[in-house]
């Protein structure tokens, strides 16, 4: 639920006055532009733990989590090649050694969908009958896999979208994220 309001104030003195808020619920937000366009976005840093767990998962450091307004921008600004202005996550490797994931603070609704949505696509190449991507049915998942998917392409037996498809979703399954409530139960039992 977004709760959104915009309108004159009704104080004394300030009937002039525009007024517009946005209200932060279940880590999204709504922003309205004054012709009252809307833009649903996620906000990513409300994930840190999610971002963290999945970085030592990969052995990497915590504190390499980097949240920034716009990744191209960012790789613009320190010389990194990066053509796509709606990229959510980027692996940037420095040096050859270390390494940053760059993190967008507020992903749109329809960035988010659109990446889903084409794994779905690229995945009809192996199986139409099953969509991997159904399995994708919450932010966290999707923002895990939007992560692992971009670390995919870091390692060496990775050289297509749909090997980095196939080892994200291997990765999550390793991970737990596809267990049922049951499976989750028996297991801890």
């Amino acid at each position: 639920m977004v709760l959104r309001a915009s309108g004159l104030s009704t104080e004394p003195g300030l009937a002039a006055l525009t007024t517009s808020f946005t209200v932060v619920v279940f880590n999204q937000y709504v922003l309205a532009d004054p012709e009252g366009e809307e833009t649903r976005k996620m906000k990513a840093t409300q994930y840190h733990e999610l971002f963290r767990y999945l970085m030592e998962q990969r052995c990497l450091r915590p504190e390499d989590i980097f949240f920034v307004d716009n990744i191209a921008d960012w790789c613009k600004e320190h010389g990194i090649s990066e053509p796509d202005r709606d990229k959510p996550i980027k692996l940037v490797m420095e040096n050859g050694q270390a390494c940053r994931m760059l993190i967008r603070e507020n992903i749109p609704d329809e960035v988010m969908e659109k990446r889903i949505r084409a794994v779905g696509i690229r995945n009809q190449v192996t199986s139409i009958a099953v969509s991997k991507t159904d399995m994708l049915d919450t932010p966290h998942k999707k923002l895990a896999f939007l992560f692992l998917n971009e670390y995919a392409y870091s390692l060496p037996e990775v050289d297509d979208d749909l090997l980095a498809d196939k080892w994200a979703f291997e990765e999550m399954d390793r991970l737990g994220y596809f267990k049922s409530e049951n499976e989750k139960g028996l297991k801890q039992a």
